[in-house]
């Protein structure tokens, strides 16, 4: 079992020109939360890539909302490791997603099941602007448990596959714009085209022997009185997240983790196989056309 000193050690990314920084001032009430309950708050190298050696000793790390910034392949790579042998992730998105912000997240969380959409979540019932929805409709899961309202402004949507699960998902009073990358322009979404109503606006994860959560804004943990961290449950939940991070995941976690890669690969090997089969199928009436052009070529001559 971790250290106490490593289960509340919490490294920030700010290698990413990430939004979420002890320095900026907007984040202040949630870094004197953080130290409030004892978490000890190390920081990336800004001019140095996320490697294995600057994660010994921690137990988190939390990448919010990287801007015109990039994560390379060999840092995802050293993520991954870092959560599959146990280590808790926590990563915020914005409005947009990977093409507004002018990053690639998603190139990370696709591995978790969970995609950051070039969306915005707008809502009637809000706190005043349709960009600050009110947030009812939770998982039954025990980390969304003592919540009743928040609110997540400027939050996008998330779209859930492999073992991912929803935290909380918007209303039926709400919708979603897309934004439109050949005109600049937000368009909103017909929700009739899908089979639900609602999505996804926090999710988490099991990947291997670690934890990991996602959520679409980071704005919720501001100091903004309407808006941020001391707004309706925020806090609470904020403190619920990074309660369910601290935990080791259980034998029977890791188990069905587990079988559910053991099932994409063999969901992988069928569809090469097919693959396989389908290449053997055109090679056999190319080779079939070959001999009849040749049968015709000898014939003629």
């Amino acid at each position: 079992m971790a250290s106490w000193s490593k289960r509340i050690s919490l490294m920030i990314d700010i290698s990413h020109n990430n939004l979420i920084t002890p320095e900026d001032p907007d984040f202040s009430d949630f870094f004197n939360l953080l130290e409030s309950y004892g978490y000890k708050i190390h920081l990336s190298n800004p001019k140095a890539r996320l490697n294995s050696n600057i994660f010994e000793n921690i137990r988190t790390i939390l990448i919010g909302v990287p801007q015109n910034s990039y994560l390379l392949l060999d840092e995802i790579s050293e993520i991954l490791n870092f959560v599959r042998k146990g280590g808790s992730l926590l990563i915020f998105h914005r409005y947009g997603g990977d093409h507004i912000q002018k990053t690639n997240l998603n190139e990370l969380t696709s591995h978790f099941g969970i995609y950051f959409e070039n969306s915005v979540i707008k809502d009637s019932k809000n706190l005043g602007k349709e960009v600050l929805p009110l947030i009812n409709s939770f998982s039954f899961d025990f980390i969304m448990s003592d919540l009743h309202k928040l609110v997540l402004p400027g939050t996008c949507s998330l779209r859930l596959a492999k073992n991912a699960q929803y935290l909380c998902k918007s209303n039926l009073t709400s919708w979603v714009e897309i934004f439109n990358a050949h005109n600049f322009e937000w368009n909103r979404y017909d929700s009739s085209e899908t089979y639900s109503e609602t999505f996804p606006l926090a999710a988490y994860a099991i990947y291997g022997q670690g934890r990991v959560i996602c959520i679409g804004t980071p704005d919720f943990l501001t100091n903004e009185s309407i808006f941020g961290l001391k707004s309706l449950d925020n806090q609470k939940f904020c403190l619920n997240i990074l309660k369910w991070l601290m935990n080791p995941v259980s034998q029977m976690e890791i188990e069905d983790w587990s079988l559910q890669q053991l099932g994409i690969i063999s969901e992988d090997l069928l569809l090469l196989k097919s693959e396989i089969n389908q290449f053997h199928k055109i090679m056999d009436v190319l080779d079939k056309r070959i001999r009849d052009l040749e049968f015709k070529f000898f014939s003629e001559n």
